[in-house]
Formats: C-alpha cells, structure tokens, sequence
C-alpha cells in the first residue's frame, strides 16, 4: 500500500527526543497547519534529516500520515532564520514567535495568511537592522489576529492587515506601543492563555 507523500513548506517549532534515536517534532505549515511528526532516526550521525530539522528554522519537509501519526521522509533547510540567529535579539524573537505559536495553534488547520506573514516578515527582519521590539509586537499582533484571538480596529488595523513588511511600517509601532501591548495583554487575559 502507498501513502501519499505531502511536500510543504514548514517552521520547526520545537522538538524531544523519542526513544534512542528518534525525535517528535513540532511543525508548523503552510497547508496542514499544526502538525506533530515523528523523526525516524533522526539523532543518528548517518541521518539525511537531521540538518533539515533543527529547531527554530523553515524547512522544505516530505510527510507521511500513518495509522496513528505523520512521520518526516524528507527535509531540506533553508536558510531564511539564519541571519535572524546570528543576532542575540534575533534568537529571542524567534523562539517567542514559535512559542505563541504553539501555545495557541491546537491541531491541524491550514491559515495562508498567517503562515505568509510570518514568512515575510522574518524575511523582513533579516535584511533590516531596525528594531526588533516592535517587529515581535507586528508578529503577536498578527498571530492574535489571524487566529481569531485579536479584533481589528482602527488604531491596530494597518499593523495586521498590510501588504508588505516596511521600515516605515515597524518604526510606525513606536507611537502605538502601549496600546498595542495593552491590546495583547487584554486578548491574552479575556481568552484565559
């Protein structure tokens, strides 16, 4: 019996080893959403995978969905995360990033637009040496925004509904940062996370 193969793109949010050489990773992507796959033999010094799959990075992964769960057959890194890492407040926006991301995405559901804008904007950032504050304040925002936690108004709409990711855009959030903070505080506690 042959399994369908599924090609997508996708961010290692995290990951724990699993019996002697294995790893359960936790991947979010762009058409199954939250999914969480085992790694077969991925420790091994031999593995294909294992430079594919390191937490905190966008990967091209080949899953297989199994009786009882998806498995990794393929990964193949990109180096889109990679000079955000370089940077000591790059790494703590990442690992901010996909920790919200996890905390709030429960199950597999795909969102183009949210995984789009995280795209764009780590693509952003990593070509910038703007403030890296209020661009995790535009990730929070849209993250909440996109998966229905955050209500858009006037004041935070062009922060989670735009086009591009711009200097302008980014500086833009210094005038708006405490309200935009008090709006995240104010989604966080109404919705219990």
């Amino acid at each position: 019996m042959s399994h369908h193969i599924y090609h997508t793109e996708a961010f290692v949010i995290s990951s724990r080893d699993l019996g002697e050489s294995s790893r359960k990773i936790t991947l979010y992507t762009r058409e199954l959403g939250l999914v969480h796959a085992r790694a077969q033999g991925v420790r091994k010094l031999a593995s294909k995978l294992r430079y594919g799959l390191v937490d905190h990075t966008l990967t091209q992964v080949s899953l297989v969905k199994g009786k009882s769960e998806w498995r990794i057959v393929g990964a193949v890194y990109s180096d889109l995360l990679k000079d955000i890492s370089t940077r000591r407040d790059g790494r703590v926006l990442v690992a901010h990033v996909f920790s919200l991301l996890e905390r709030l995405i429960h199950g597999e559901s795909s969102n183009f637009e949210l995984f789009d804008v995280l795209v764009r904007g780590f693509k952003f950032v990593s070509s910038e040496r703007g403030s890296l504050y209020n661009a995790e304040i535009i990730f929070v925002l849209n993250i909440l925004y996109h998966l229905g936690y955050l209500s858009k108004n006037d004041e935070l709409g062009r922060f989670v509904e735009f086009s591009d990711w711009t200097a302008e855009l980014v500086d833009a959030v210094a005038s708006i940062r405490e309200r935009a903070i008090n709006a995240i505080n104010r989604s966080f506690s109404e919705t219990q996370l």
